[in-house]
């Protein structure tokens, strides 16, 4: 939980910094990967807490979903030095 919770605010931190960059416009995939891994975290980290055990199906859906934002998110980041702790974040929540 504590991986996910670093995840999600490190990236909507990147993605915030990435928009008032002077390349921008260049950082959109990055931009978006962030974005969207971070609006995933969120929902898995409640689905997490609620600890119910009577339907796997949708807490398995949920794990996947963010499993590939992270992953999405970690390779992009990984490309640029400025996302250095982006791509950190990513990677141990990818690995969770």
């Amino acid at each position: 939980m504590d991986v996910l919770s670093e995840c999600e605010e490190v990236v909507t931190v990147c993605a915030t910094r990435m928009l008032v960059e002077k390349d921008a416009n260049a950082l959109r995939a990055s931009i978006g990967q962030d974005q969207n891994c971070g609006d995933v975290t969120a929902p898995t980290l409640r689905v997490l807490t609620h600890g119910s055990s009577h339907d796997r199906e949708p807490l398995t859906a949920q794990v996947q979903t963010c499993l590939i934002a992270c992953c999405r998110s970690d390779d992009l980041c990984e490309q640029h030095e400025r996302c250095r702790l982006c791509a950190d974040a990513t990677g141990r929540a990818a690995d969770t």
